[in-house]
């Protein structure tokens, strides 16, 4: 499988290699995800918002770890970091606080939902479109 090189901006020094694919395997993975997406709409909202406690307390727990790797990849300053953190953080407590009440207004058929970044896989924010009503996230 092909790579991509991961560069630090400030040193120029690769950090390392990411997955590189082609458009048959990303075809392969979105077919994945719809076929698992039954699957997941079926889970209970208690069961989401389990999920999004358990990630918020990931970001919370791997704050400094996540914080350097948002600094490496894109040489952002540690506050700006920060505040991309605090921004993932919010959002998936509000969907652990709100899933139940969002799934119960309607069911939702939302598709696949996909985040493409420098980010080293699996950044914790593109697992919060997942814990809507219908849709899944593609590791």
């Amino acid at each position: 499988m092909k790579t991509i090189s991961v560069i630090d901006p400030l040193t120029g020094n690769k950090l390392h290699e990411i997955s590189a694919h082609s458009k048959v395997e990303v075809g392969l993975k979105f077919q994945a995800g719809r076929d698992a997406q039954v699957a997941w709409a079926n889970r209970p909202a208690k069961e989401r918002a389990r999920i999004a406690n358990r990630i918020a307390g990931l970001l919370v727990e791997r704050e400094e770890q996540i914080l350097n790797l948002l600094q490496r990849e894109t040489g952002k300053a540690k506050s700006h970091a920060f505040e991309e953190l605090t921004g993932a953080l919010g959002a998936v407590a509000y969907y652990a606080k709100t899933v139940a009440g969002l799934m119960r207004r309607k069911r939702v058929r939302a598709g696949v939902p996909f985040m493409i970044s420098a980010f080293v896989e699996p950044a914790p924010w593109v697992w919060l479109e997942s814990l809507r009503p219908g849709t899944i996230h593609l590791p």
